[in-house]
Formats: structure tokens, C-alpha cells, sequence
């Protein structure tokens, strides 16, 4: 089986993770006018810009993939995503669902020893594991909240 193009590779990354021309544009800074022609072969993309698409795409599943199973759209408001996907460029310690189903555990009661031994953690790696999940946790509620309130006052400004 032949290797896919970068174009393909473009294509198959959007179909995966359900992005659109527009909301690629609004990602990459690239038109989508620009997206289309590419994807539809009218005007190959040039290898740094297909490149570029890839990269974008790539952040894009990473952070479907750190969510699930808590869907996101993609579509709805581009932009959210796009300060989502700045924010993951700069940080790469956004808890992943696991780890917050892990903090919940502890949150609700669960023992860390009975943590622990379903994960076969020494009691230094347990601690160091939930200050690093603790962290990771405040964090990203900081940089969300901060992304929540920037869009309400931008959507509160332009009404």
C-alpha cells in the first residue's frame, strides 16, 4: 500500500477528527478558500502549507483524544478551539480524562492505598502522582476559566 499524500493525509485528518474547511482556516490562519482548492486538487498545497494543515489537525485530535469521552465541538465556535489549541502550543499538561476520573476517585473518597494497589504504585510514586494530577488540574481550570470568560466578554461586547 502506497504511503498517503500530504494532501490525503489532510483530508483523512479532518475526516477523523469531523473539522471543517472553515474551522481549519480559522485553526491554521490559512483561507478556506485556499483549503478547499487544496483538498479538492484545483491548487495543490504547497509542502510547508500541507504541513502546516497536518500540525494544526494533529493539536486538534490530541485534543479530542485528551476530552473523550466528553465530546467537543469543532464546528460550533472555531475560535474557542483555537485558544484551546494555543493554550495545549503552551502547556502540555492539560489532564487527560483519565487523570480526572483518577482525582475524582480520590476526591470521593477512594483511599490512595486502594489507588495504589489497582495501579501498582509505590506510595512516593502515588503522591507524586496526585500533586502531578492536582497541578494539572488546577491549572487547566485557571487557563479554562480564563478562556470561558474571555469569549462570554467578547460575545457580551459584540452584542
Amino acid at each position: 500500500m502506497l504511503p498517503l499524500s500530504l494532501t490525503q493525509q489532510v483530508d483523512d485528518l479532518m475526516r477523523r477528527t469531523g473539522s471543517s474547511a472553515d474551522s481549519l482556516a480559522c485553526w491554521s490562519g490559512m483561507s478556506a478558500a485556499r483549503i478547499s482548492q487544496g483538498l479538492r486538487g484545483v491548487r495543490e498545497f504547497r509542502n510547508d502549507d500541507a504541513l502546516r494543515l497536518l500540525d494544526v489537525l494533529t493539536r486538534v485530535e490530541r485534543l479530542v483524544k485528551t476530552f473523550a469521552p466528553i465530546p467537543i465541538s469543532l464546528n460550533g465556535n472555531p475560535r474557542i478551539v483555537k485558544q484551546l489549541l494555543d493554550e495545549m502550543e503552551l502547556t502540555s499538561d492539560l489532564p487527560t480524562f483519565a487523570d480526572l476520573v483518577l482525582l475524582n476517585s480520590i476526591l470521593q473518597g477512594v483511599s490512595p492505598q486502594e489507588i495504589a494497589n489497582n495501579r501498582e504504585l509505590s506510595n512516593e510514586e502515588l503522591k507524586e502522582t496526585i500533586e502531578e494530577m492536582q497541578n494539572k488540574f488546577e491549572q487547566a481550570i485557571l487557563r479554562l476559566g480564563a478562556i470561558v470568560s474571555e469569549t462570554f466578554g467578547s460575545i457580551a461586547a459584540q452584542q
